[in-house]
């Protein structure tokens, strides 16, 4: 049960979309290319064409890039963790929308440290084995975290 793993919706759908996009995009500038070097009456045009089509190209393929960073697994799957609670305690953290959020730091007796996003993990008490679901998530000029949900808890 520990590390099982599940993609995340949103990596499921964007990886697959981008992809597609991308692909689209290298057979126009593609299809440019071949019209510009048979082109003899509007090679200037053409060549305007070409060239918008391959910075687009490289503007979708670099942004994809960035976009997917960090490249590791663990920031773009759900990966279960499950341990036995040393202490539960609350945050107060504003989200990006300018809204306040109640976020529960849990810490296992191996002294990992998670942060449930579930109202259930209040219910939690030391000497618990809980089960989260977490994705890891980056930080630019912090520390990076974990953002987990609930999936079951043991009373021992």
């Amino acid at each position: 049960m520990e590390n099982e793993a599940r993609w995340s919706i949103d990596f499921l759908i964007a990886l697959p979309l981008m992809m597609i996009i991308i692909v689209v995009c290298i057979g126009v500038t593609i299809g440019c290319f071949l019209w510009m070097i048979n082109e003899t009456y509007q090679q200037g045009f053409a060549l305007v064409v070409t060239s918008v089509a391959a910075l687009v190209t490289l503007a979708v393929i670099l942004g994809t890039l960035a976009g997917f960073y960090p490249y590791e697994k663990e920031y773009h799957a759900y990966i279960q963790k499950v341990g036995t609670v040393k202490s539960v305690s609350k945050r107060i953290v504003g989200g990006s929308d300018g809204a306040i959020n109640e976020k529960f730091v849990v810490k296992y007796t191996d002294g990992r440290t998670f942060g449930c996003l579930d109202t259930r993990c209040a219910l939690v008490k030391p000497g618990n084995t809980l089960v989260l679901t977490c994705i890891r998530k980056w930080d630019y000029q912090a520390s990076d975290g974990y953002d987990c949900g609930f999936v079951e808890r043991r009373e021992s």
